[in-house]
């Protein structure tokens, strides 16, 4: 994703890339890369007149966590927070919408116990998540009995539709057919009425093209349907990766809605990671609270931002700043209502 958004913006738009080495311990050895930090520099930041360096981000990017060889996460984080205090004018660094659980925030939470640098979570949540443990009926059976009745009314709502069948990308595929078909599905429904399909943006259109057609080529892509009559009336469009995979996006034909074409392709969605030997966990990739994908995926994944101080003099103070002010906010928002009424 990095790389097909690099393609669009102009040059002076790109992230800046730091790059971590460990030398090695022998000269005639190369030294080990072992991570990749995307940053943005930006003015401003929570309310706070600062400086800071901000992981990159994009509208379609649903996690940030940056690229650090397993193993290396606390060497890396440290050289990293170095530069900033020997190198760069900035106050802190923002480590925005990267994985709250694993190893690289654990070695996070331990370099900023060690070095007391000043640092806030600014937004802690937690998203739909799911592990592939058992088998599909125990999937079921596991659900609350109202969850199971509705899905037990739209089999046999699908039963009675017609020529229906569950469809997906195979090896030797046309991905570009089913790309099409995704973009097009997904124009025709509310996304598109609030122009917030992938149609609605040239540069997401093409960013969307580009990174399935990369996936599929490296055998990457997941995409499945529900097709009725032989016309999609639901697809979704997944990304593996190694063990894991993520739910990137879903449409259905609101022609449909009734049926819940959307609901009956995320059950088999389910049914396909309980059954794979190739994916052990999925992410959503959805908001948090999300009204459909939180009654179906059991498991959370905790997802979460912090703001570091640089270490530079001065910076911790001033970001100390910053949990009065957002206390002021929130109080404020709370008055201004009390007066106007």
């Amino acid at each position: 994703m990095l790389l097909a958004v690099w393609e669009q913006i102009p040059p002076e738009g790109r992230p800046q890339v730091v790059f971590v080495y460990e030398q090695p311990s022998r000269k005639a050895e190369a030294p080990l890369l072992i991570g990749a930090f995307p940053l943005v520099r930006r003015r401003g930041c929570h309310g706070l007149p600062i400086r800071v360096w901000q992981l990159w981000t994009h509208r379609l990017l649903f996690l940030n966590t940056p690229f650090v060889r397993a193993g290396h996460e606390l060497a890396a984080l440290s050289s990293l927070f170095d530069w900033l205090g020997e190198s760069s004018s900035v106050t802190a660094i923002e480590l925005q919408g990267i994985h709250g659980e694993r190893a690289l925030s654990q070695a996070l939470i331990h370099l900023l116990d060690s070095t007391e640098r000043t640092s806030f979570t600014v937004l802690r949540y937690c998203r739909a998540f799911m592990r592939r443990e058992g088998t599909f009926d125990d999937y079921l059976n596991s659900l609350p009995g109202h969850t199971r009745r509705e899905f037990g009314r739209l089999r046999r709502q699908r039963e009675r539709m017609g020529q229906l069948e569950v469809r997906s990308l195979e090896s030797g595929d046309d991905a570009g057919l089913w790309i099409e078909q995704f973009l097009e599905l997904e124009s025709r429904g509310w996304k598109g009425r609030e122009d917030t399909a992938l149609k609605a943006s040239a540069e997401d259109q093409q960013m969307f093209r580009r990174i399935t057609q990369e996936a599929g080529r490296r055998d990457l892509l997941d995409m499945l349907g529900l097709f009725l009559d032989g016309k999609p009336i639901a697809l979704k469009c997944n990304f593996l990766m190694g063990r894991g995979a993520y739910a990137f996006k879903i449409a259905y034909d609101e022609t449909y809605a009734k049926q819940s074409p959307g609901v009956q392709l995320e059950l088999e969605n389910v049914r396909r990671l309980l059954e794979s030997d190739r994916t052990d966990w999925m992410d959503s990739c959805a908001v948090a609270r999300h009204s459909m994908i939180d009654r179906l995926w059991k498991d959370r994944r905790v997802v979460e931002t912090t703001l570091v101080s640089s270490g530079r003099f001065g910076s911790d103070a001033i970001l100390a700043m910053y949990p009065v002010m957002r206390a002021a906010k929130r109080e404020l928002g709370r008055l201004v209502p009390r007066l106007q009424s």
